[in-house]
């Protein structure tokens, strides 16, 4: 359960703000195996032939490392043909690299690298050619960055381009509270393509099912980078490459991949007809060989006979009406299905992203009495599949994902196949196992350590599915609100880093109305203390208060000494920030009580550095230093080396305001090995500062300003604009005590722009 009212990070003491780590590559990098064959050059030239060139890239996907800036899909299965293309989409990204190509592109005109945009009927192989193109670039071109970036545009559930930025930041810095302004997260993604040198990175975007031109121009990367474009729409960006049917010699060859048996059975004529009912698209090709496959007692000769009796004859092939072709052959195999079958499909449809196999039983178990249908789905290839890959890189079906193509959604979903009632039952199905997901990702963010990242992992994975849960949630009040409790519940300490507080406070506000139906004045407590913690992070503190008052009745109320406490300190946080420090030490007093009768260590440590803080802002830093020694005792004994890194920091303040500036420097050195041990990156920043004025103030300004670089670099590598402008002109003025005017002047102009 979260801490009613207490919310994440309340209480510690610290000296900087939710920390950010290092965008990392986590071994990502396409690895080199003897006896694998390298892309590079040879994939457009004379030394691979066309023929071979979908073996490379199978070859160069089995040694791919997936990291979060390495994010390409599995290569799909039994990938046939479009050669040419593949070469053509080399050959463009190749001449946007020397400089061929370049497009404006952007929210604010720059000139960046615009590569090559697909485009073509749904249903034709855009994303399967991308992905394909995208190993084959990935290795030389373009090693040190591949994403990419869905944003189901014609899915029934885009994702909007925010969302989709910001999902690829949050995998990049796990542990980031990410800032409101939208254009300083455009400048943290356009910074994922820089190292830490100020050099250029190598980084491939491929956007997949964009929906128009603007969409586009927000992701495309800076110079020295490229971008991979899908849509069903002509872009005019970068080389157009229109994706075509296959040909029929290659629609034969995919039906005869998937369903081997056809080569003994089939005729050449049956499968060209069977191609031609197809309209040599590949999703329907897929869904006809899936069938055949499966189904080993229907002749190719009775299976076109079953097309043709559903209406084949009101195919127009010349005018491209691929979801004619796609709907009669997604028909014919939908009909074939038992009934319970059908319903399992069907129910599967509400899913809005990819899904796990848990998930998916999930749902149509409370949608209907069911056996687990995916395999016999995936092997019909009415659903799609790609296994998950272990630490080594290898296939690991167990941690797969189950996922829709956007046609056969639409199918699927239509009225008379999906009824209302079974939509509903199978979206409340959805719900409860996201609530239950929610929470086991809460959990493991509360417990430390390791499970920080793995708890923000789970919900990032998720994340969809989640808001999707809530949604339907919020749209039906008084039929799910046990649910909703649950799931909101499950967000307090994720949802606050991952999750705007306007949007936070959307979801409590339905929790305290659902508690409040149910007449659960714990729940209502809860929803109080954690809408004054949203309120707060938005600088509205009156309302902040407000809130924690109510929570703080029901608990005295309830006789809930936790959650009394968590509602005091929070006051006092409340009543610091108001500039109110007496207020502040009478809260976190009565706070710090209750931790002690209660044997809350953890709570008892932040409230000791709250307290600490209090009276550092009534100027009196020796008492200060009293608080801030004890809660450094407790944070080793419980070793919560955050809590440990705060207490030296704010020891180092303190010694500092005393004058003390060496003892204040030994706290500051020690803060920063925690700081760099757990991944603080703004944590490290702010010491480096720290340490700068602090020889600033010993008179050695040389090496203040050492210290004043490195907190820019870790500034600007994290997007913390506050702390860039800090470091800007804390160094200004240490060149203007070397009296070097002119370079002092040029880094206060860039501190006051960033002010």
């Amino acid at each position: 359960m979260a801490n009613p009212g207490g919310g994440p990070d309340n209480g510690q003491g610290s000296t900087t703000e939710i920390d950010t780590v290092e965008a990392k590559d986590g071994g990502g990098a396409i690895g080199v195996n003897k006896g694998k064959v390298h892309i590079g050059d040879n994939i457009a030239g004379d030394k691979v032939g066309r023929d071979n060139i979908t073996n490379h890239i199978y070859q160069a996907a089995e040694a791919y490392r997936a990291g979060p800036l390495h994010q390409l899909p599995a290569v799909p299965e039994n990938f046939t043909g479009r050669s040419e293309d593949i070469e053509r989409i080399c050959a463009a990204v190749r001449g946007a690299q020397a400089g061929d190509q370049a497009q404006p592109g952007g929210t604010a005109g720059r000139v960046v690298n615009l590569t090559a945009s697909l485009d073509g009927m749904p249903g034709v192989g855009k994303t399967a050619l991308a992905i394909m193109a995208g190993y084959a670039l990935a290795e030389k071109d373009f090693p040190d960055i591949q994403l990419f970036i869905a944003l189901r545009s014609h899915s029934g559930a885009p994702v909007s381009a925010e969302a989709a930025r910001d999902s690829v930041l949050q995998l990049a810095y796990p542990e980031a509270k990410l800032p409101d302004d939208q254009d300083a997260l455009w400048g943290h993604y356009q910074r994922l393509f820089i190292a830490k040198s100020g050099a250029p990175r190598k980084g491939l975007v491929v956007l997949d099912d964009v929906a128009n031109e603007a969409q586009a121009r927000h992701f495309a990367p800076p110079a020295g980078s490229a971008l991979l474009i899908t849509s069903r729409q002509r872009l005019a960006l970068g080389t157009a490459v229109t994706v075509e049917r296959l040909p029929r010699a290659d629609a034969v060859t995919l039906l005869r991949a998937i369903a081997p048996r056809l080569e003994g059975v089939a005729t050449e004529a049956q499968l060209d007809s069977l191609a031609t009912r197809c309209g040599d698209i590949p999703v329907a090709l897929r869904a006809a060989a899936g069938f055949l496959k499966t189904r080993v007692t229907v002749s190719v000769a009775d299976y076109l006979a079953g097309l043709e009796k559903d209406s084949l004859d009101q195919l127009d092939m010349g005018n491209g009406q691929a979801e004619d072709a796609v709907g009669i052959v997604f028909g014919y195999s939908y009909g074939k299905l038992p009934e319970a079958g059908q319903r399992a499909w069907t129910a599967l449809s509400v899913m809005p992203a990819s899904f796990d196999r848990a998930a998916g039983a999930a749902a149509v178990a409370a949608a209907y009495t069911a056996k687990d249908w995916l395999d016999e789905l995936v092997c019909l290839h009415l659903l799609e599949f790609a296994p998950g890959r272990d630490g080594t890189g290898q296939d690991a079906p167990e941690t797969g994902r189950f996922d829709w193509h956007d046609l056969l959604r639409a199918y699927a979903t239509a009225p008379a196949r999906l009824p209302s009632e079974a939509a509903e039952a199978a979206r409340l199905g959805h719900a409860a196992h996201y609530a239950e997901v929610a929470q086991r990702a809460d959990t493991l963010y509360q417990s430390g350590g390791a499970g920080v990242l793995q708890g923000l992992a789970l919900f990032d994975a998720e994340r969809r599915h989640i808001e999707a849960a809530f949604a339907f949630l919020a749209a039906h009040p008084h039929r799910h609100d046990e649910v909703l409790l649950r799931l909101v519940d499950g967000v307090v300490y994720t949802g606050a880093l991952r999750l705007h507080p306007r949007e936070r406070i959307c979801w409590l506000e339905a929790q305290r109305a659902a508690a409040r139906r149910l007449g659960v004045k714990g729940a209502e407590g809860n929803a109080l203390g954690n809408l004054g913690n949203a309120y707060f992070d938005l600088g509205e503190t009156r309302l902040a208060i407000d809130h924690h008052e109510q929570s703080l009745v029901i608990a005295r109320a309830m006789g809930d000494r936790r959650s009394e406490g968590a509602a005091l300190g929070n006051l006092g946080l409340a009543y610091a920030a108001l500039g109110e420090p007496r207020r502040a030490i009478d809260h976190h007093e009565q706070a710090l009580a209750i931790s002690r009768e209660i044997g809350d260590r953890r709570g008892e440590g932040a409230t000791l550095g709250n307290l600490g803080n209090a009276y550092f802002a009534l100027g009196e830093p020796r008492l200060a230093i009293d608080f801030y020694e004890q809660q450094l005792v407790i944070a080793r004994e419980i070793v919560d080396r955050r809590g440990e890194g705060n207490a030296l920091g704010n020891l180092g303040n303190a010694y500092a305001a005393l004058g003390e500036l060496r003892r204040a420097i030994d706290h500051y050195e020690q803060h920063q090995v925690i700081a760099r041990a757990i991944g603080d990156r703004r944590g490290e920043g702010a010491t480096l500062g720290n340490l700068g004025n602090a020889y600033a103030n010993l008179g050695e300004p040389r090496r203040a300003i050492d210290f004043f670089e490195q907190h820019l670099v870790i500034a600007r590598e994290i997007g913390d604009r506050q702390g860039e402008g800090k470091a800007l002109w804390n160094s200004a003025l240490a060149y203007d005590k070397l009296g070097e005017r002119a370079e002092a002047i040029a880094r206060a102009a860039q501190a006051l722009a960033i002010f």
